[in-house]
């Protein structure tokens, strides 16, 4: 879903560049419009690149199972010097 919303983003993106490149800058409410169109898409792509970041990646995952394996080590060795 995530990749369909990108490929939405982009396509409309396209669509204004083309069309601002076909017929010009627009003037008045329509400038307003198509400024508004574009920040909103813009910001909408930004949002969901910032969301796919939050979740933990395979490498994260790895690194902090490795992480919590040593953790259990140190542990471990501290019980076998106590007794």
């Amino acid at each position: 879903m995530k990749h369909f919303a990108y490929l939405l983003n982009i396509g409309w993106l396209l669509w204004f560049g083309l069309l601002l490149i076909d017929k010009g800058l627009p003037s008045g409410k329509e400038l307003l419009f198509v400024l508004i169109a574009i920040v909103t898409l813009v910001i909408n792509t930004v949002v969901l690149m910032r969301l796919s970041e939050t979740k933990e990646s395979w490498l994260a995952l790895l690194l902090q199972r490795k992480a919590l394996e040593e953790k259990r080590k140190i542990v471990s060795i501290q019980d076998d010097l106590k007794k």
